[in-house]
């Protein structure tokens, strides 16, 4: 769907921030595969900064991409963090035409 504010919206980490809030109570996966990860309860502001920590991070190995092996490598021994079976959060909705 072309006209969905999400398409747009949800790509900025500051919207997220402004329209849910930081103090958000979520429950994050922490772990190096979707199967072998532990909750961990956080404030949605703290997963956004560990979000932008992962994109700046992500564009200084894109810029020194000299080992693409090793780096693959690494990334998959890594532990992400993700949000996993939260419900959407209801600021957001609207967002998306249902």
């Amino acid at each position: 769907h072309t006209n969905c504010d999400a398409m747009y919206f949800w790509r900025s980490l500051d919207y997220w921030r402004v329209a849910v809030g930081e103090d958000v109570a979520v429950e994050v996966e922490v772990g190096t595969s979707y199967n072998s990860g532990s909750r961990v309860p956080m404030r949605f502001g703290d997963y956004l900064d560990y979000l932008a920590l992962c994109v700046e991070q992500e564009g200084k190995e894109y810029e020194q991409q000299e080992n693409v092996q090793k780096q693959q490598q690494e990334q998959t021994e890594q532990e992400v963090a993700y949000l996993a079976q939260n419900e959407l959060f209801p600021q957001v909705l609207n967002d998306v035409p249902i």
